[in-house]
């Protein structure tokens, strides 16, 4: 049996973004895919699929300027957008899974709003706060550099 996808956008409120998303119905509890800063939902197709298959519903959405998303004009947070999904969708609790980028975004997301988190699963997370490696060799250190570079301009 092939699962149901359905594609929609959840809209958020603060800066009017609207985010891309799918969507697998399943009478399960609610599971909240948050992908890393090098893809977007499209690569939790294969878990969303296996989710929802043993019951689970499931949501995977591309963060602002990621996959379907375009960036926004102004300030805004990640962790606020995930919590937006969150009542946008209208699940009072869900688990929340995060890879890298997404892991430190649900981490963060926990520690302010963990009454709508059944739990987490965090995949090698970015981590909020984390002291800075200051023993980088020569290369890497150039690459963080072009990345914060990069991130600075959005």
């Amino acid at each position: 049996m092939v699962p149901m996808r359905e594609r929609f956008a959840v809209e958020i409120p603060s800066g009017g973004a609207a985010l891309e998303a799918d969507r697998w119905l399943g009478e399960g509890a609610p599971v909240v895919l948050v992908h890393s800063g090098v893809s977007d939902r499209r690569g939790w197709e294969d878990v969303a699929e296996r989710l929802n298959s043993a019951g689970c519903s499931v949501v995977a959405y591309d963060m602002r300027g990621f996959g379907g998303s375009p960036p926004t004009d102004g300030a805004f947070s990640h962790m606020d957008d995930l919590i937006a999904v969150l009542e946008g969708l209208d699940l009072k609790k869900a688990w929340i899974v995060g890879s890298s980028l997404g892991g430190g975004v649900a981490l963060d997301a926990a520690l302010v709003a963990s009454k709508r988190m059944s739990g987490l699963v965090l995949i090698a997370p970015a981590v909020s706060g984390a002291p800075r490696a200051h023993h980088l060799d020569a290369n890497t250190g150039s690459l963080v550099q072009l990345l914060e570079a990069a991130d600075a301009r959005r």
